[in-house]
């Protein structure tokens, strides 16, 4: 999400928001010390709401068509992150992107990959865990992504398993499809694509990246590409398996790059699972069978944000308390422009409000709010606010938190209220330190 900063002209707040419920606002006091310098009619003229910075941007709930689950207390969530914590116990000390690295280390470096399915006599979770990670029980590259799909998910991070194709995979061959994941990083606010059949990570100018990057990045730039190979956090570079080297690794998946898509979830009457297909070829084409079998519920589209919307934001809806005393309009001094800009002092929209909240964070628990200096305040979702903002600058942020303690992206805001005169006052004190 973009940030805006609004350096030389003002915007006024005249909009009516709703709230968001995470707020944290940082304040710095105004310095009215050229106040007995100014005019009268300066001191008479208009305050204004002014938003200098802020990220605040409508987001769609598109995670809720996602394949994820209901809750963080799901017996499979439960059974998976009781699991994960018994055996590596480190992992509750990292976040993020490292978390998603030792992971899929893990996985790579314990599970033994097979590309043919096999019938497994397993008859509970942990059983199943202990044949994949003690080298019992081989799995497909399917079987791998979503087990570490399932994994991320249990410790509070929203993954999804990502199917890729080759341009002709609707009549290929065996093997004309490959599956990996991606995972939301909160940090880097972006989808990162994760291989844990191979344990790797790929980057470029430093900046992991998804599945459609890395293709994109494959055709136009391969020497920027970097892989990142995570079994090495596990074990000796010497004792990982050639199949699994990043040369086989950049060999075996430049192939897919006809294709990729995400499961999906929608109510038609009633709910129905959907392949959201989204192309990666220069000439793209839609297909209804894979392999020559058929191919279930196959939606096109050319449109990267659809597969690669975000997540994990919080919306802030700014409602003003005070309504508009429409009456006063009524007097024909206010019925030109000149009477209007005079009189505008006296009816100019006041900085108190309801903030409403929304957020896009499956398993949200609250979102956390702070104002200026005020103390962290724990909202619900969909909770509101009161707020009234003060004379000179005000800083507004929320965050999200889901059930695992993990936190979203910060919402922020920097708003200055007062005069023209004031606000150049303190652009001035701002930029020459008050010289």
């Amino acid at each position: 999400m973009t940030l805006y900063k609004e350096n030389t002209s003002r915007i006024l707040l005249t909009l009516l928001l709703l709230s968001f419920t995470p707020i944290i606002a940082f304040g710095l006091d105004f310095n009215h010390t050229d106040w007995d310098n100014l005019t009268d009619e300066q001191k008479k003229s208009v305050k204004k709401i002014t938003v200098m910075e802020s990220n605040n941007a409508y987001a769609q709930a598109r995670y809720k068509r996602l394949m994820l689950p209901d809750s963080m207390n799901e017996p499979l969530m439960k059974g998976l992150r009781a699991y994960t914590q018994a055996k590596q116990p480190l992992f509750s000390s990292l976040k993020d992107t490292a978390l998603m690295k030792h992971v899929a280390g893990w996985i790579a470096s314990s599970v033994r990959h097979d590309g043919r399915e096999t019938k497994r006599a397993v008859t509970s979770l942990t059983q199943l865990l202990d044949g994949y990670f003690n080298g019992e029980v081989t799995a497909r590259c399917q079987d791998l992504s979503q087990l570490y799909a399932n994994i991320m998910m249990s410790l509070g991070y929203v993954a999804r398993v990502i199917y890729v194709n080759k341009p002709d995979a609707d009549y290929g061959t065996l093997g004309s499809g490959h599956v990996l994941t991606e995972v939301w990083s909160n940090h880097l606010h972006k989808w990162v694509m994760v291989d844990p059949q191979f344990g790797i990570m790929v980057q470029a100018n430093n900046l992991l990246l998804n599945y459609y990057e890395f293709v994109f990045a494959m055709r136009n730039t391969p020497d920027m590409i970097t892989c990142l190979p995570l079994q090495e956090l596990f074990k000796p570079a010497s004792q990982i398996p050639r199949y699994q080297s990043t040369e086989m690794f950049m060999k075996f998946v430049s192939v897919y790059n006809g294709t990729m898509y995400v499961q999906m979830k929608r109510n038609i009457g009633n709910m129905v699972v959907y392949k959201l297909v989204l192309s990666l070829d220069i000439t793209p084409k839609q297909y209804m069978t894979f392999q020559g079998l058929p191919l279930d519920n196959a939606m096109f589209t050319h449109h990267y944000d659809d597969l690669y919307f975000d997540v994990n934001h919080v919306m802030l809806f700014f409602s003003y308390v005070n309504p508009i005393n429409w009456a006063m309009f009524n007097n024909d001094t206010i019925n030109t422009s000149e009477g209007y800009a005079n009189a505008m002092p006296d009816f100019a929209a006041k900085p108190q409000y309801k903030i409403n909240v929304a957020a896009t964070m499956p398993w949200i628990k609250h979102i956390l709010i702070r104002i200026n200096t005020t103390a962290m305040q724990l909202v619900k979702p969909d909770g509101v606010m009161d707020v009234n903002l003060k004379d000179g600058v005000n800083y507004i942020e929320a965050i999200p938190v889901n059930e695992a303690g993990i936190a979203g992206a910060t919402t922020k805001l920097k708003i200055f209220y007062g005069t023209d005169h004031e606000y150049k006052v303190y652009l001035h004190t701002v930029t020459t330190g008050g010289k």
